[in-house]
């Protein structure tokens, strides 16, 4: 399991994303974002942190953080990614079983 994963959005989901979380308008594009979250994705794992990059698929975000209550936000969409790697562990250890 990652510590820290990094959420991306597909592009074609940026403009509507930027819509319900307004931090991703401070970015000039789907490109810079996505090269910020790269980077931030690459000093987590340069520092020592396991990092991943989690593609997020903004409908399930918003139902998501709708069920949980919390506000849309880049660190929502972090813990969204988190909650799918969570989910993706518990899937593998029961197809294991």
């Amino acid at each position: 399991m990652t510590n820290f994963p990094v959420a991306v959005t597909p592009a074609d989901e940026f403009e509507i994303a930027c819509a319900f979380i307004h931090e991703l308008s401070n970015n000039l594009n789907h490109d810079d974002w996505l090269d910020y979250q790269y980077r931030l994705f690459m000093g987590r794992s340069l520092g020592g942190l396991r990092a991943e990059l989690i593609p997020d698929d903004l409908e399930d975000f918003l139902n998501w953080r709708c069920n949980v209550e919390i506000s849309p936000s880049e660190h929502a969409l972090d813990e969204f990614g988190r909650h799918l790697e969570r989910r993706e562990a518990r899937s593998r250890a029961e197809s294991r079983r």
